[in-house]
């Protein structure tokens, strides 16, 4: 596990310190954070290594060094996880070059992240009833101290999410929101946050399914019927929890750490909800929803989301906040 100080400054690269009142350091969760507008959470935060064998080759010291000077594995497994040979180095990808000793490793698929983040957080399950004593809430850090999750790999881990396995485990994690922390080229750190990725597909596959169904039919409908069918179908894959918020004169849907709402000219704006303003939220009646619902058009959206999700390039990352296109939504 990361010292509390490397800790601390994970959780910093998620959050803007100025906000907070009080962080206090604890062991279930790492920290409970308190902001200046009084709201408080958990914090958990843990790291992400494609095996044991690559832990050890970050957290020994001069572990890559005597790999490369003698082949001084620590531990038989490494034998196979870090195996040194030699290749054909070619600076500036010219000339003769030289050979020389490398530890080789494999770039991973974006279903091999989605696997090994699945565990991360399952085995962080296991503990959150305890994290949840200390908090009402409680975020999950992941951090990719080894770089495993690189550039390419990584959006299109985030694009595929809706149709990973993964989705599942996210959208019904205990946790309130799930941070992945990457490296950019350099030293450039970034955070996804995952069930806002996830539930931001959500919402644009939804829009394709009801642009498909009502296309070509009679206007009828006001913005608050499809704004009940959006609750719907989000109830319906994994958002259970989804909560609304009033803020004439809009509502919001609030989902892990965002706040969305669409303003007058239907575009989709996104808020980081852990810096709103404390306001009063309530869950959703699943029940009450369907009775607002044309029966067919819930046979509709039953159908395989993989057909509508073309490319959604959604990949959310820290004060990178893309604005979406407005659509053809229907107003009150």
């Amino acid at each position: 596990m990361p010292s509390k100080d490397l800790e601390k400054q994970i959780l910093f690269k998620v959050y803007r310190e100025d906000l907070f009142r009080l962080v206090d350091t604890t062991e279930s969760p790492d920290f409970i954070c308190t902001m200046k507008n009084g709201a408080t959470f958990g914090v958990e935060v843990t790291e992400l290594y494609r095996s044991e064998s690559t832990a050890r080759l970050h957290k020994i010291p001069n572990y890559v060094t005597q790999l490369l000077a003698d082949r001084g594995y620590r531990h038989k497994d490494d034998r196979v996880g870090l195996r040194v040979e030699k290749v054909r180095y070619l600076p500036g990808g010219q000339g003769p070059g030289k050979e020389i000793d490398a530890i080789i490793s494999t770039v991973l698929t974006s279903e091999e992240i989605g696997h090994l983040i699945g565990k991360v957080i399952i085995c962080k399950h296991d503990k959150v009833h305890e994290y949840l004593k200390q908090a009402s809430e409680c975020d999950l850090i992941i951090h990719d101290p080894a770089r495993d999750v690189q550039k390419d790999s990584r959006n299109e881990f985030i694009s595929n999410l809706p149709t990973n396995p993964l989705a599942e485990v996210v959208s019904h994690s205990p946790f309130r929101e799930i941070f992945l922390v990457v490296t950019e080229s350099g030293a450039k750190e970034v955070y996804l946050p995952l069930k806002a990725n996830l539930f931001l597909a959500r919402v644009l596959v939804f829009e394709g399914h009801f642009r498909q169904f009502y296309r070509g039919k009679p206007d009828c409908l006001t913005f608050k019927n499809y704004f009940k069918m959006l609750l719907d179908y989000l109830c319906r894959n994994g958002f259970e929890n989804v909560t609304i918020s009033e803020s004439p004169p809009n509502n919001y849907l609030n989902v892990g750490n965002i706040s969305l709402h669409y303003d007058e000219h239907q575009m989709k704006c996104i808020s980081e909800f852990i810096y709103l303003s404390t306001s009063t939220s309530v869950s959703i009646s699943q029940t009450a929803l369907r009775k607002a619902i044309p029966s067919e058009f819930q046979m509709h959206i039953s159908c395989p989301d993989n057909a509508l999700i073309a490319n959604p390039n959604l990949v959310f990352e820290v004060n990178k906040l893309k604005g979406i296109a407005p659509n053809d939504l229907p107003v009150s």
